[in-house]
């Protein structure tokens, strides 16, 4: 198939010039520059001139006025073959169209090209713009403008290069109100924009224009009125950057946006509309720092303006030439709009750590923590549910505190570093995601560790706020940060909790019991010990049926998941077995899966053997304390080995719990057990074992002993 070069030249009997385009909306001269005074070698003049397949319809003879008027509008044409770089040649060949026929509007385009001011450019464009209609034969002009698309006729392009370069230089020259008339004519003319390399986007300057000459609500309401560009206009990339950082500003100029507001939209992600339809709804700023953030680092001062030479070609939105045009075009705006700048930047801030974390936890990519940190402390908006976030639309925070769910080693210092730094930009404890889970709900469930916990408590978080909204049908389940650390199995987030706030021990709280099918007000530590029972990663963790959690893929469990530690941190915060508990335990066990049975049996009989030592140690759960509970939750590999092995035990009589033998620190039931000398009760499988666990033992073997001179003690 021929292409369209070779049916020009065969239509005009010689090789046809084409315009070599520039697609760098500002249409540069070449003494324009940056502006600024450090060359940026990232900004470089690379790119391609218009081509034969880019231009829409052939020139015909019937188009021109005169044969004279079409051989001066072709030696202009190819006059651009000569720009930039031999401008004295283009200059001659633009000299000699004019000498064919006065009325050649290209010609004067190109000596404006040529001109070494912006005022001798205005002059040169003014001619053309003056010239263009007189190209074609008078009722072809007429014609044509019923038309609406004037770019798609050759013989027209010309004038409209004219138009809009008066409107161009008159808008470099800071003449705002005399420029914007020029580009609503350019619209009336040609109303849609051109994907085609030769189209002028003057497009791209309307923001700006119309927030200079008519306001930020004045831009706004043009903005929307632009139906037939206004979807282009903020997906090409040759429009892009002015269309969404302009639209950010006069959301923020006149009060619609002062927050981050995530972006929303009823459409798929390829969907046409689906920028603009986000954009409109109030996250244009979001948006234009994630597909352009250099204008942001360009507009906050982060980058200093090049001292480059305006390039007449543009990269993509996020290019560094795109970046800076756009802060040399409009920085000015942006400066003189009180409180825009700080806004931008907590946008951008929060917009890159909400995505940063994301990448982290979904695609394992590596999280610079002193970037986060840098970009947490510089500001950010703490409270806003970001787009995109780790899990369920929540938080920085509450992204920050699932950080755990990958797994990593080392994970726990870092989120407490960063959960300080976002706390203090001013969080509220009272912020729920999407599904009503807070940030402490998000530590307890991926196991952030005990500091974390700390210091969202310290900051006013409640780990008795219940997960359920009212009228839910979960209302009254015991759901919420406290039991999420049992239900999972994260020992040491339950005692940080406990620990940090001992009034809850003996708090009553509304749940249920195993065997009531009805609401009861119990104690906390006794809704604990069910909901640690009651977990199906109880058994998943053990080695048995995989829970929900690892099925759909919701993070790892803790490396320190232990339930036998869940069971001896409420004995050691006061919880005592009692027969109503045991009743408890029973109807527990006949609704669990068979196969899951034993390993509830044997945290119950865990619970009963760490009960039975604090009740002769006469204390409140001192029989293991703090230690002896910290030591089962380190997670050591003999724990592990002993939590994947299921119970020797095949129950006792109906009602009670049996007691496997076991060795008291590490769990394991192998090997040759050997009883403590002194209390009789407590099994050992080693003696360093039963020396790393003689500090939380040693109260309660000496109570057995000698009861007497113990209590007297």
């Amino acid at each position: 198939m021929m292409d369209l070069a070779s049916m020009l030249q065969n239509a005009m009997g010689s090789s046809f010039p084409m315009v070599q385009t520039v697609n760098n909306h500002a249409v540069p001269l070449h003494f324009e520059t940056y502006g600024g005074t450090v060359h940026d070698g990232r900004i470089q003049d690379v790119g391609f001139g218009a081509t034969a397949a880019m231009e829409a319809h052939v020139q015909l003879a019937e188009d021109f006025r005169s044969p004279e008027v079409m051989r001066a509008a072709l030696i202009a044409l190819g006059a651009h073959d000569h720009l930039p770089g031999q401008r004295g040649k283009a200059r001659r060949e633009a000299l000699k169209a004019l000498q064919v026929s006065p009325i050649c509007p290209e010609a004067h385009n190109v000596l404006a090209l040529c001109s070494d001011s912006l005022e001798e450019a205005l002059e040169q464009y003014s001619k053309a713009e003056e010239l263009g209609p007189q190209v074609c034969p008078p009722e072809r002009l007429q014609e044509e403008l019923k038309n609406g698309d004037l770019w798609l006729r050759l013989w027209a392009r010309p004038y409209l290069r004219g138009l809009f370069g008066v409107g161009n230089t008159l808008r470099k020259l800071g003449r705002y109100e005399e420029a914007l008339p020029k580009y609503e004519r350019l619209c009336q003319l040609s109303s849609r924009m051109h994907a085609t390399g030769p189209f002028i986007t003057w497009f791209a300057h309307l923001p700006e224009l119309w927030l200079r000459v008519h306001g930020p609500q004045g831009c706004l309401t043009r903005m929307f009125r632009a139906k037939k560009v206004q979807v282009t206009c903020i997906e090409y990339t040759s429009s892009q950057v002015c269309w969404l950082y302009g639209m950010a500003l006069a959301q923020f100029a006149s009060g619609q946006v002062r927050e981050y507001r995530p972006a929303v939209t009823s459409r798929g992600p390829n969907d046409e509309g689906v920028v603009w339809e986000q954009a409109w709804g109030g996250s244009a700023a979001i948006m234009a720092v994630d597909m352009a953030p250099t204008a942001a680092e360009y507009l906050l001062g982060e980058l200093p303006m090049p001292s480059n030479p305006l390039p007449r070609y543009l990269g993509p939105c996020r290019s560094h030439a795109q970046g800076a045009l756009y802060a040399h075009m409009c920085g000015d705006q942006w400066r003189s709009t009180p409180g825009a700048l700080d806004f931008l930047r907590r946008i951008r801030n929060t917009q890159q750590v909400a995505t940063a974390v994301f990448k982290h936890v979904h695609d394992g990519e590596t999280l610079d923590e002193n970037w986060v940190l840098s970009r947490i402390e510089d500001g950010i908006f703490p409270n806003a549910a970001v787009t995109p976030a780790a899990y369920f639309g929540g938080t920085i925070l509450t992204s920050i505190c699932a950080l755990s769910s990958t797994g990593l080693p080392g994970l726990e210092q870092m989120q407490a570093r960063l959960v300080r730094a976002v706390l203090r930009q001013g969080v509220d404890p009272k912020q729920r995601g999407p599904i009503g889970l807070t940030a402490l709900c998000q530590a307890a469930y991926y196991a952030a560790g005990p500091e974390v916990v700390r210091l969202l408590l310290e900051a006013g978080f409640d780990p008795l706020e219940e997960v359920a909204q009212p009228g839910s049908p979960l209302e009254d389940r015991f759901q919420n940060p406290l039991s999420m650390t049992a239900n999972q199995g994260n020992a040491r987030e339950l005692d940080a909790i406990l620990t940090h706030s001992p009034q809850l021990c003996s708090r009553l709280a509304k749940g249920f019991r195993p065997a009531s099918s009805r609401v009861v007000k119990a104690p906390v530590l006794e809704l604990l010990l069910y909901s640690t029972l009651e977990s199906s990663c109880l058994s998943c963790v053990a080695g048995g049926v995989p829970c929900q959690r690892c099925e759909q893929g919701d993070g790892k469990h803790s490396p320190h998941c232990s339930f036998h530690a869940c069971v001896e941190v409420l004995v050691k915060h006061g919880l005592r077995s009692s027969q109503q508990m045991r009743e408890h335990f029973k109807a527990l066990l006949g609704f669990a899966l068979p196969q899951n049975r034993r390993y509830i049996r044997d945290v119950i009989e865990r619970f009963e053997a760490a009960s039975r030592a604090a009740q002769a140690g006469g204390g409140s759960g001192s029989s293991r304390s703090a230690g002896g509970a910290a030591q089962a939750a380190q997670g050591s590999s003999a724990c592990a080995a002993a939590r994947a092995a299921p119970s020797s035990s095949g129950g006792g009589p109906a009602g009670q719990a049996t007691y496997t033998k076991r060795c008291t620190e590490c769990g394991t039931v192998k090997g040759k057990l050997l009883r403590c000398s002194g209390c009789k009760q407590l099994w050992y499988c080693s003696r360093e074992c039963q020396l790393a666990n003689w500090p939380a033992h040693k109260a309660a073997c000496r109570a057995v002993q000698h009861p007497a001179k113990q209590a007297a003690a």
